[in-house]
């Protein structure tokens, strides 16, 4: 007799009500396997020593601004991710499916829809819930994940590498340029820069880069930066 393989699930959210009543709807289900839960991402990575789960189940909007760079931190890691959330704005919805997230499906899913949802990002595909589509401007984007040279990381100045890193984390060019002391639009120009030097065309894709160069960790969600990185001085050139 044929054996089946089962899809390996983890959830991760803050508030352990959700995760309980995620475990209890998938863990019944046909041909899903729930290895086990944790409140963040660095949880998560830490308990995966011995078992890398197929697929990540959270709600971005528990990760705050920091969503998009924690889950190209998953996908860097192995499993696919699926996204839950209520109705997502365009722009956020389109940054994390760049980021590499498998799925995006409604919080009101019943049981089953989310466990096919749960076996077809396992297989590789993308899902995206049908009152979801009206939010993008076209097809769903595919993320294009590469190896990063970490070679390349020389070329960055330290105000380029500074500027990646605090990208990575989720801050927007303003709160950059307050974090260095320089404006947007110079903070653009140096994201830019650093785009064109490392070979990747956007922010999500920049952000991937930074995780597999092991620039930027997802341990760095559990904690504000403390201050600029890499020794970068304020108002320093760069």
């Amino acid at each position: 007799m044929k054996r089946t393989t089962r899809t390996t699930v983890w959830v991760i959210d803050p508030d352990p009500i959700l995760r309980r009543g995620l475990r209890a709807v998938l863990g019944p289900a046909a041909g899903i396997t729930v290895l086990g839960e944790s409140a963040g991402v660095a949880e998560a990575l830490a308990a995966w020593a011995r078992q890398v789960p197929a697929v990540v189940v959270l709600e971005p909007a528990a990760l705050g601004p920091q969503a998009p760079a924690a889950v190209a931190g998953l996908r860097a890691a192995g499993p696919h991710v699926l996204l839950l959330a209520e109705r997502p704005a365009a722009g956020e919805m389109e940054r994390l499916l760049l980021a590499g997230a498998g799925g995006y499906l409604a919080k009101t899913a019943g049981g089953e829809v989310l466990a096919a949802a749960v076996r077809s990002v396992a297989a590789g595909h993308r899902v995206l819930d049908g009152g979801f589509r009206p939010l993008l401007a076209g097809p769903a984007p595919e993320a294009q994940p590469r190896p990063a040279d970490v070679r390349l990381v020389r070329r960055l100045s330290a105000r380029e590498r500074a500027v990646v890193k605090l990208t990575a984390w989720g801050m927007t060019a303003r709160e950059i340029g307050e974090r260095l002391s320089v404006s947007a639009k110079t903070v653009e120009t140096y994201r830019s820069r650093a785009c064109a030097k490392l070979g990747v065309q956007s922010r999500a894709e920049l952000v991937q880069w930074c995780f597999q160069a092991g620039l930027w960790t997802p341990g760095d969600l559990e904690r504000e930066p403390a201050g600029p990185p890499g020794g970068v001085q304020p108002g320093g050139a760069g």
